[in-house]
Formats: structure tokens, sequence, C-alpha cells
């Protein structure tokens, strides 16, 4: 869909242009007027304009001045002169501003529609260009890096993403991972020495850690890096195939932990030696490729928290602990995205699975667990009062009745109890917005209809409406639109046309009176009456 600006100092002009030409046949969605360059240039700032139709005589700043701001501001805007002025002059000054086509006064309409259509297909084509596969692939070719990490990011935080899309991603991301792979998680944590740098120092510092470790490992192993919440180095890490001599597992495994312990022993003395500061490494257990990768980063978390704790310089593998033992903690319950990043974006569906997930969890693992039923409730609660707070409420007179649970939570007995008392409760929460939703709008109408009712012989353009109502001119067409089924623009029009013919009716105004009562000049109001009722005032009148 297209928006287009007619600009004409004359308002029978501008008028004549906008209620004449079928837009939407031309997949125009919404038409501004602008009665000056100035004007024009200020709806331009405001709204996303493609097409551009002005005049070139105009008071104050002339057509081809506007012509140059917008070349000169804006990209992707495409210009047609309507000018009483048929001089050859003035038309080769437009196609020196890159005007699309030069029409002159009294147009026809099928002349400007013809006009309007060359400007669309020019621009498609533009478009398909500047967004065709190369170009697209290129910028994303451009990006790699930072979508990598992004990946790893998304698997260490539990997202969920299906194994045909992972692969389809690394394979794009030139990441050398598959299914499969016998991987670890290895963190590093850069310790006091460098929190002297600020931000943009310790991000370049980072960085040279990173190479440093890139450098170290790459010879022996194939690494994939991503910097977390906690402004660990976190590393997927992964033996090169070429390593892979056919050695029975218990004697590669061992070799491979002499491996590493001697590259982690380099790089900690390299990071010293070259970046003056220590790091910390936590090297997890090895399992499989990608299930096994966010259990290994949150038991390579707890162990760095447990048995490095705020020692420096220390490098640990968990292959030096015991046998692995049984997860201890909630995992569903804090995977990305969380209950109150699926309700802050209003993806309610997504909202309910995740607390069935959540519950499912607590009954199926920690069934006989109060600490882990109750930890559960608090972040899911947590996160309803949030979203009641952000949105101006308090969540006790939404929920009621169920808002007592929260002083009697040791009344939760199940997962199953929480599922039934949060879905009822997030069900509670998405009615009230909705219906806070559907109040506002109406009282958006309201003020709409107010203003237009009492200023019909002044300025009722969308742009005053859209001040007098504090909102901008964009979302105030769509949120009139969504409610009323038609634009703002044909509902001013049928108001004034259907005003004057309540005057017409019920008054002995002159017709030029009744003209200037609903903002028209006489001689056109005469031509867009006729035109909408199909017969002219005066036989309105008589009949």
């Amino acid at each position: 869909m297209f928006q287009l600006m007619i600009v004409d100092d004359e308002e029978s002009v501008r008028e004549g242009i906008a209620y004449t030409v079928p837009w939407e046949q031309l997949d125009v969605e919404y038409v501004h007027q602008a009665a000056s360059g100035y004007e024009a240039l200020e709806l331009m700032k405001r709204h996303p304009i493609d097409i551009v139709i002005t005049d070139i005589r105009m008071p104050g700043m002339s057509g081809l001045e506007l012509l140059q701001a917008i070349q000169d501001g804006w990209t992707g805007t495409r210009c047609i002169i309507l000018s009483g002025h048929a001089e050859f002059q003035y038309a080769r000054e437009a196609i020196r501003s890159q005007t699309m086509d030069y029409l002159v006064k009294p147009v026809r309409v099928e002349d400007l529609v013809f006009a309007v259509r060359e400007v669309q297909e020019k621009l498609k084509r533009e478009w398909e260009q500047v967004s065709s596969v190369q170009q697209t692939m290129s910028k994303l070719y451009e990006h790699r890096p930072l979508m990598r990490g992004q990946l790893l990011s998304e698997l260490l935080n539990g997202h969920y993403l299906s194994l045909e899309r992972l692969e389809e991603q690394m394979t794009f991301l030139e990441i050398p991972f598959a299914d499969g792979d016998e991987a670890a998680v290895m963190i590093l944590r850069l310790e006091d020495e460098f929190v002297q740098y600020a931000d943009n120092g310790l991000d370049l510092l980072a960085y040279a850690v990173c190479n440093i470790t890139e450098e170290i490992f790459g010879k022996h192993f194939r690494l994939w890096y991503h910097k977390d919440a906690h402004d660990f180095l976190v590393f997927a890490i992964k033996q090169d195939d070429r390593y892979d001599r056919g050695q029975p597992s218990e004697e590669r495994a061992a070799e491979r932990q002499r491996l590493v312990e001697r590259l982690a022993s380099q790089l900690q003395r390299s990071v010293q030696t070259y970046l003056r500061g220590r790091i910390s490494l936590m090297l997890s257990r090895w399992g499989q490729f990608p299930s096994d990768v966010r259990p290994l980063y949150r038991a390579s978390l707890s162990a760095l928290r447990t048995r490095v704790g705020s020692d420096r310089g220390y490098f640990f593998t968990m292959t030096d602990e015991p046998g692995k033992t049984k997860a201890n903690s909630l995992d569903e319950l804090y995977r990305t995205p969380t209950l109150l990043h699926l309700l802050e974006a209003g993806r309610w569906e997504e909202g309910e699975e995740k607390l069935n997930r959540i519950t499912a969890e607590i009954d199926d693992s920690f069934g006989d667990s109060r600490e882990h039923l109750l930890e559960a409730f608090y972040v899911v609660y947590a996160a309803f009062s949030n979203m009641a707070h952000q949105n101006g409420q308090r969540l006790a007179p939404i929920i009621d009745d169920d808002f007592r649970i929260a002083g009697k939570a040791d009344d939760l007995r199940s997962g199953k109890q929480l599922r039934s008392w949060s879905l009822r409760v997030m069900r509670r929460l998405k009615d009230d917005l909705a219906s806070r939703t559907k109040s506002a709008r109406t009282t958006i109408l309201d003020q709409v209809k107010a203003f237009v009712e009492s200023r019909m012989a002044e300025d009722v353009s969308l742009v005053a409406i859209a001040e007098h109502v504090h909102l901008h001119p964009v979302y105030l067409s769509k949120v009139f639109k969504t409610e009323t089924g038609t634009t703002l623009t044909d509902y001013l029009f049928r108001q004034k046309l259907g005003k004057a013919a309540t005057l017409l009716k019920q008054t002995d105004l002159r017709i030029y009176e009744i003209a200037a009562r609903v903002g028209y000049e006489s001689t056109y109001f005469m031509k867009v009456f006729k035109k909408h009722f199909g017969i002219t005032p005066q036989e309105y009148r008589d009949g």
C-alpha cells in the first residue's frame, strides 16, 4: 500500500483530486493534503509518503523548492508536477529535480491515474532491486559474527529451536558443529584487573581474549563464541575431526583432557603476559550437541560459583568431580523467552504453553519439593504483577478472589494446582487489557467525532485532529479504520456532505452559506455534492 500527498494552495484543487480519483484501486492507503510547501515538509516528517503531487507556483515555498527539499532529505519518494503553467522552463526544472511526470491543469482523472501507476511501478522496481536476494545475502554475511553469537545465546538460554531450523542457520553461518557431535562448554571469566577499563575498552579486551583463545585452541578444537549476560565469554568447543585416531574412547578422552589442560594453561599465561590481566576457566563435562549444551552451561555456571567462587586465575574442569548428579533446579521457568517476555509481547497462547511446561516440570521432577513449587509460584506471580503495573493497574482488583492465594501460597500442593490458578489469572489479565484498549479507542473516537462536528467550517485535517487527541496521525488513522471500517478521510467527507444535506432541508440558508459552513468553496461544493448524491444541492432541497 502507498501513501500519497497533494500539495496545492487551492483547497478546491486538493479536495477535487482527493475525492474524485479512485485511490483504493491504486493501492493508495492514505491521501494527505498540504496547502503549502512548508506544511508538506512537516507532513513528510510524520508520514512515510511515497508519492507527492504538487503545484509549482505557491506562496512562500515554490513547488520546485519543495521538490529539491524532498530530494535532499528523503529517499524513496517520487514527485509529480501538476501545474497550470506549461512553460518549457518549468518542465525542464522539474526534470532536473527527478520529477516522474509533469501534468498541466486541468488534468483528466485518467491521465493522473496513469501517472500515479507509472510512479508506483518505478518505486516497486527500485525497492525490489534494493531488497534483492543478492544484496540481502551480502548484508547478512556482513553481520554473521553477531548472528553466530545470537544463535549460541539461544541455545544456552534454552530458546526452543527445531533441529531442522538450527542446522539451517548453522549451515548459513558456517558453524562447524552438527547434531550428535561430542561437545563441551568452556567459560572464561575476566578477573578484577580488567574491571578498571571503561565499557568500550572492556569490549576490546574481551575481543582480544577471544582472538587469543581461538589462536591457541584453534589448531586442535572447533570453537563457537558468545558473551553472556554475566559478561562471561562462553565457548562451545569440540575436538577437530582430524584428531580422531581410532583410539578407544577412554584413551581418547584422557588424551583430550591433557590437551585441554595444557592449552588452558597456555591461554592464561598469554592473557596475563600480553593483556596484563587474569582469567579463570571452567570446562564442563563432554556431552552431545545440541541437546546437552544448555545443561552443560548451567552446570558450569553453578560450578564456577561453588568451586571457583571469588578466587582468581583458576582453571577448573568438571571431569575432576565425581559422577554426574541429578539437576536440582528448575529449568523451564527461566528458559527464554520467559513468561514475562511473552506477556509483554502479547503472545498469550505461547504464555499458556509456557505455564503448562513449567508446571509439568514441577510435577514430573520436583513433585515432592515445596521449595520448587513456591519458587515457580513467586516468579509467575511477579510476572503477573509486573504486567499489571506496566499497564497502570494493580493486580489485586483484576484477579479479585484469585489474589488471595498470594497470602496463602502454602495452600498450593502441586504443579497442577499452580497451573489452574496461573492460567485463570493470565486470562483475566488478557481480558482486562482488551477491555481497556477497547475503552481507550472508544474515547478517542468520541473525541474525534466531537472535534469534527465543532470545527466543520475550519481546519479538520488529519494532522489537526491528531494533535487534538494527542496521537500520531498514522496511529490515529489505523485506530479509526479498525474501529469504524472506514478511513478518517472518507468519514470527514461524508460528515461534511451529511451536514450540508441537513442544512439544505432544515434551513433557508443560501447554498454558498451552507458550503462555507462545511468548509467548502461554493463552486467546488456543488461539484462534489452532485458527484456524491447524484443531484445538485438545489435539486436536493427542492426534492
